[in-house]
Order: C-alpha cells, then sequence, then structure tokens
C-alpha cells in the first residue's frame, strides 16, 4: 500500500510539476497592471497638451475642463485589462486613438511592453511605444512624467522587503529571446517560494546576459539582503544549473537541495532520443 502524500508534499510537488507556467502566469499578470498604468498616464498626458494646462492648473493658456472619467476594457496577449480610467473633458471630443491604433499593433507593442517590464524603465524603448501608440513622437518630458512613477513602481517590488517563512524555494534561469537592439537570447533568473501557510509567491526575478555564479550570487545575495535569511527554509528546488549550485553553496550552505524531476525528466528523454538503449540506466 503506498504512502499517502502530506499536505504540503503535494503542494509542492504541483508547483515543481509546472513551474515555468507557474511563474510566467504571475509575471504576465504584473505586465497587465504596468500596462494599465502605462496607458492611463499616456491618456492623462494627452489631455493636458489638449487643455494647455495641468489638472487643477490656473493659466490663460487652459482652453477647456476635465469632466470625471469613463471605463473601458482593452484585450491584449496578456489577458484582459479592466476598468482603464478614460479621462473626459466638458465641451470637447478627444480622440483617444491610443485605442484603436493599439489593437491595429497588438503584437508589436505587446512585446515591448513586456521586454520594458523585465529589464526595466528604458526612456528610448518607452518614447518608441508611445510614437506607436499615438502615431507621433512625444517630448522627452512628457516621457519622463510617464516613467516616474514607474520607475517607482519597479524599484519598489525589486527592492521590497522578504519575509523569511519562506519553507519551499523554486530556482530556475529561463531562456528567452528578447528584442532590445537586436533579438538575442537572455537569461530570467527566477526564484519562486511557498510560505509557511501555503501562500505562494513570486520572491524575485532578474533578467542577465548569462547565466553564471556571479549572476546567480548576486541574485541569492540580494533576496538574503532583503530578509530571506533561509531560517525555515526546508527544501531548495533547481533546474540542476552548475553555476546555481555553487553559488547556492555559498550564500545558502547546509540547506537540503534537489533537482526539479520535471527538469531531470525532459533530460532523461533526451539522451534517450540520443543514445542506445544498452547505455541508459534506471
Amino acid at each position: 500500500m503506498e504512502a499517502k502524500a502530506l499536505p504540503q508534499e503535494t503542494k509542492v510537488l504541483e508547483v515543481m510539476e509546472n513551474f515555468q507556467a507557474k511563474v510566467w502566469s504571475e509575471i504576465e499578470t504584473r505586465i497587465i497592471g504596468f500596462t494599465k498604468q502605462l496607458i492611463e498616464e499616456l491618456l492623462e498626458e494627452k489631455i493636458k497638451q489638449v487643455l494647455g494646462a495641468d489638472r487643477y492648473e490656473r493659466t490663460s493658456e487652459r482652453t477647456g475642463y476635465r469632466n470625471g472619467y469613463y471605463e473601458r476594457d482593452l484585450l491584449t496577449r496578456y489577458g484582459l485589462v479592466e476598468a482603464l480610467q478614460v479621462p473626459r473633458v466638458t465641451g470637447l471630443t478627444v480622440e483617444h486613438d491610443v485605442f484603436d491604433r493599439y489593437q491595429q499593433r497588438a503584437t508589436s507593442i505587446d512585446a515591448a511592453i513586456g521586454c520594458l517590464f523585465l529589464n526595466g524603465i528604458s526612456t528610448r524603448k518607452l518614447r518608441s511605444i508611445v510614437k506607436d501608440l499615438f502615431g507621433r513622437p512625444v517630448s522627452a518630458q512628457t516621457v519622463s512624467n510617464c516613467t516616474a512613477y514607474l520607475e517607482d513602481e519597479l524599484k519598489y517590488y525589486q527592492e521590497r522587503p522578504l519575509t523569511d517563512d519562506v519553507e519551499f524555494l523554486f530556482l530556475d534561469g529561463i531562456t528567452e529571446r528578447v528584442r532590445d537592439i537586436a533579438v538575442e537570447k537572455k537569461v530570467m533568473l527566477c526564484a519562486y517560494g511557498i510560505h509557511a501557510g501555503g501562500r505562494k509567491e513570486i520572491l524575485s526575478f532578474r533578467m542577465t546576459d548569462v547565466e553564471d555564479i556571479a549572476s546567480w550570487r548576486g541574485f541569492l545575495v540580494d533576496m538574503k539582503s532583503r530578509g530571506l535569511l533561509g531560517k525555515r527554509l526546508k527544501l531548495i528546488t533547481t533546474d540542476g544549473n552548475p553555476a546555481l549550485l555553487k553559488a547556492l553553496k555559498e550564500i545558502y550552505p547546509f540547506m537540503k537541495t534537489q533537482r526539479c524531476i520535471a527538469h531531470k525528466l525532459r533530460r532523461r528523454c533526451g539522451q534517450a532520443q540520443t543514445q542506445p538503449a544498452e547505455t541508459m540506466h534506471a
């Protein structure tokens, strides 16, 4: 009779079976929020340009007044961006061509926004996105206004304190093709944790050029300095990358580690396709 798996063990196995899918699911949720903030800020900038004045600003150059907001949903490749706050203007019809243009260029703009989110805020990239959205270039000041709060949001996420109640830690380097000046391969270092109460969370992720000891060491040191000391860690699951394993011995020594079953099975299947049957072992 097989032993019954404990509830906590079952949770760990569920995460291990589909680690990358869960990581990307949470990242896409954050990208939807990022996209909503970006578009709403751009809409505000458009209204400021139309009215010739900022909110509550007294000036002789003002051409009209705000009249609240209406809500609109927008479908993107990452999912539905709900309840976008679209500003109204009294006595004026403002053509928010951002929506139609966005729909026509969904693939390129979504890819750019995803890249922007993962790599950090780049003024040059954002100016290019805004030009696609509005069909014309915008000033550096407008871009600066749009990125100011986004930089704060991203910085907070990457520097936020981490609680030291993580019991199961999953670490993986996910290779993706990223468009910058040209399409090139980059590695996203990911840390996914299960807390003592069962809550799951992406603890951190960083884009890097290569998956080496220095990259993993810096990634782990950053999490440890933010509060993940590992006092309650029961198990660290990895993809078996040698650089990661060496970095773990330095930063989280004496912690129990194991290789992700999914990664191990994929490796064995690959071996089965390229090696004679007699060389394979159970």
